[in-house]
């Protein structure tokens, strides 16, 4: 973005950086993020899927808890998904080689968000959840 920025500074035309978009194509999802922290449970939204079927929840963690609650994550513990009225298992890890092949993993991703991930699999495709599904987390 910073090159794009130098360039609207310096009289480039917005034109120049792609067509025109009207606001009112943009789709808008829900922001759900519901903390039952006694049950251990939080309904959330998925707010990113990358290439590769890593889905990013809107959970946010920092030094393996869940900001804003009471709540917290241990390394190799497991996390179930509920979606669909199906439920799924994982471990909560930082390394896709701690769980074998096509097992279900659970991880803080870069953006300091917790991603639900499938080792060498397509967590997406395989569970059938898309940007802006609603689902539910359980610790």
């Amino acid at each position: 973005m910073a090159p794009v920025g130098a360039h609207i500074i310096n009289g480039i035309p917005l034109s120049n950086f792609g067509s025109q978009f009207n606001p009112k194509n943009f789709i808008n999802y829900s922001i759900e993020f519901e903390v039952k922290p006694k049950k251990k449970i939080i309904r959330c939204v998925v707010q990113y899927i990358d290439s590769f079927g890593n889905g990013t929840t809107n959970i946010p963690i920092e030094n393996n808890s869940i900001i804003g609650t009471s709540l917290s994550l241990t390394k190799g513990g497991i996390i179930k998904l509920k979606f669909n009225n199906k439920e799924y298992e994982g471990k909560f890890t930082s390394h896709f080689a701690d769980v074998p092949k096509n097992s279900l993993l659970f991880l803080k991703g870069s953006s300091n968000f917790l991603e639900i991930s499938k080792n060498q699999g397509n967590a997406a495709k395989d569970i059938g959840f898309k940007v802006g599904d609603i689902i539910t987390v359980m610790i």
